[in-house]
């Protein structure tokens, strides 16, 4: 986003932007904002004063430029690839598609829509999962922690019931106890690590989301739902692949053999039991929440169809494939 008054660049003057028209998308100075507020037809629009976003958030109201092709804006939605693409795209990567149609027609009441809804949803149920997830983890360490601390003072009981030289045996039984406990908690806090971060990224998006619908346009939110689908459906799938969550048991066979024989004080043995867990149930809330919302946007581009005509004339990929339906 460039810091200049947008009207006033198209007339060759160079003007500070003090306020964000959400729905026009401009920037506007001081005198420029006077007579957007006099004009009936922006009367009503969404403006925001910038001293209240900063640089990094204002970056996310635009619509954002193509990766492909940097000056181009990302206008489009092919809806054969359910793709968000650009003008130029339309043309080199796309020119074969029937259905497309221009993100302003499509994103037309999308903050009520059940895209919308659906994006809230998913997000409840992903950082849900993440807490359970990682509130079971956490579980499981501490009672790893308590148990290795338990079996230590069995092994300290046992230990007096024996000589001097069984000393070096219990060194060898402690370590094996102490690999037990570390293979496991290591192996929860990496799980735990990833989850933490994934519940970070999904937090951040959730306030990106909340800030574009407060501050951003429609097509704006169209295009951010859009992506956040796919990174959704990726967070999804790495939730259904989580293992369940396994307890662990710590136990001590002490011996029972000749002192003079003894070659070990106890014998360790770890028994593993998987916890029932209620995330089953709600990942098939989730997937009907996914099929409910793949429903609504099928509807919405067969209604989409209807504008495409009419919104990409100028285009003349669109124009091609869509002369049999014109007809």
């Amino acid at each position: 986003m460039d810091f200049v008054c947008n009207p006033c660049e198209r007339r060759n003057i160079v003007s500070q932007l003090t306020h964000w028209c959400s729905d026009c998308e401009d920037g506007l100075c001081g005198k420029c904002l006077k007579d957007h507020k006099a004009m009936k037809l922006t009367q009503h629009h969404h403006v925001t004063e910038m001293t209240e976003i900063s640089v990094e958030k204002s970056k996310l109201l635009s619509i954002p430029q193509c990766n492909k092709h940097p000056d181009c804006r990302e206008d489009f939605l092919c809806l054969d690839h359910d793709l968000i693409c650009c003008h130029t795209c339309l043309q080199s990567d796309h020119k074969d598609c029937k259905n497309v149609s221009n993100v302003n027609v499509l994103s037309k009441g999308v903050s009520k829509s059940e895209l919308f809804s659906s994006n809230k949803r998913t997000v409840q149920e992903v950082r849900e999962s993440l807490k359970e997830i990682i509130e079971e983890r956490q579980s499981v360490k501490e009672d790893v922690t308590k148990q290795q601390q338990r079996i230590r003072m069995e092994i300290a009981n046992t230990k007096s019931k024996f000589m001097e030289h069984i000393n070096n045996l219990e060194k060898t039984l402690l370590k094996e106890l102490s690999n037990i406990e570390k293979e496991n908690t290591s192996f929860i806090l990496e799980e735990m690590t990833e989850l933490l971060k994934t519940d970070k990224e999904v937090e951040e998006d959730d306030n990106t989301l909340q800030f574009i619908t407060d501050n951003g346009s429609e097509s704006r939110l169209f295009t951010f739902l859009k992506k956040q689908r796919r990174k959704q459906d990726e967070i999804m799938k790495m939730l259904a692949d989580v293992p369940p969550t396994s307890r662990v048991k710590i136990s001590l066979e002490e011996a029972s053999h000749g002192i003079k024989a003894i070659k070990a004080i106890g014998f360790l043995s770890v028994h593993y039991k998987i916890v029932e867990s209620k995330r089953s149930a709600k990942r098939s809330t989730t997937k009907k929440d996914l099929d409910n919302t793949a429903q609504a946007v099928s509807v919405q581009r067969k209604t989409s169809y209807n504008h495409i005509n009419r919104v990409l004339t100028t285009v003349p990929i669109a124009e091609r494939n869509l002369t049999t339906n014109t007809a």
